[in-house]
């Protein structure tokens, strides 16, 4: 059942409550998925800054080739 039919079975007072039960678990929900996505530009950041550490490093051509892929292919 949906929130706006459950709604017309509730008390004002059930009826805020269960609103704000359902904003605190949206902003929970929120939260973790920004989380997520905070560790997954963290992790790309550090592939990147790999692969330009190597890049910068190294000078043979085809040897550089292959180990950017390399890293880039790391997830």
């Amino acid at each position: 059942m949906d929130f706006k039919n459950e709604r017309l079975m509730m008390s004002k007072e059930e009826a805020r409550n269960r609103a704000k039960e359902l904003f605190n678990e949206n902003q929970v929900d929120l939260i973790t998925k920004y989380m997520f996505l905070e560790q997954q530009c963290k992790k790309q950041k550090e592939v990147i800054d790999k692969a330009i550490g190597y890049i910068q490093e190294n000078t043979c051509w085809e040897l550089r080739t292959s180990k950017v892929l390399d890293i880039l292919k790391e997830k």
